[in-house]
C-alpha cells in the first residue's frame, strides 16, 4: 500500500544462504508485480566498493528481519546518516532503541504512524553518527580486545 512514486526498490537477494529457489522466484515475481521497473533485485555477489556505493546512494532502508543479522550493514546505515526502518521484534531494533538511536519500526508504517519519506534532519543523523560512533567505533572496539586480552 505504500506509495513509492519513482523511487527503485533496491533488494540485495544474493547475501542470505537460506532462500530457497522457490522462494527466490516467489519474492521476484511480487516484485515485478507490485513495483514494476522500480523493483531491482541484487542477484549477484558484489564487490564491497560497489555494494558499498549502492548504499551511499539510497535514503531510506527497510530490514524486515527479526533475527540478529545484518549488523554491518545497520551500522553503516547510520553512521551515513539514512533513514532506517526495522521490526520492533528485533533485538537489533530494541538495542539501537536503548542506544538512543533514532530509528523506524516497520510495523508503524503499517498502521500508518509514520511519514516514511520524511528525511531525517541533520541533528537526528548527527545523533545517530555519534552513537555508531560510542558503541561501535574503532575506540570501542580497541577497548573490548584490551579487556578480552586482559581477562
Amino acid at each position: 500500500k505504500l506509495k513509492i512514486g519513482n523511487r527503485k526498490l533496491i533488494t540485495p537477494l544474493s547475501y542470505s544462504v537460506y532462500p530457497s529457489k522457490e522462494y527466490l522466484d516467489l519474492i521476484l515475481e511480487e516484485g515485478e508485480k507490485l513495483f514494476d521497473k522500480n523493483f531491482k533485485p541484487i542477484l549477484n555477489f558484489l564487490e564491497k566498493d560497489e555494494y558499498n556505493k549502492i548504499y551511499k546512494s539510497v535514503e531510506y532502508v527497510f530490514m524486515n528481519h527479526y533475527r540478529s543479522q545484518a549488523m554491518g550493514n545497520i551500522i553503516t546505515v547510520l553512521y551515513a546518516g539514512k533513514k532506517l526502518f526495522m521490526s520492533k521484534k528485533s533485538t537489533i531494533y530494541q538495542q539501537l532503541k536503548n542506544y538512543g538511536c533514532v530509528i523506524f519500526a516497520i510495523e508503524d508504517i503499517i498502521q500508518n504512524k509514520i511519514d516514511v519519506f520524511k528525511k531525517l534532519s541533520s541533528e537526528e543523523k548527527r545523533r545517530n553518527k555519534s552513537i555508531v560512533l560510542k558503541y561501535f567505533g574503532k575506540k570501542k572496539i580497541k577497548e573490548k580486545y584490551k579487556k578480552l586480552r586482559n581477562e
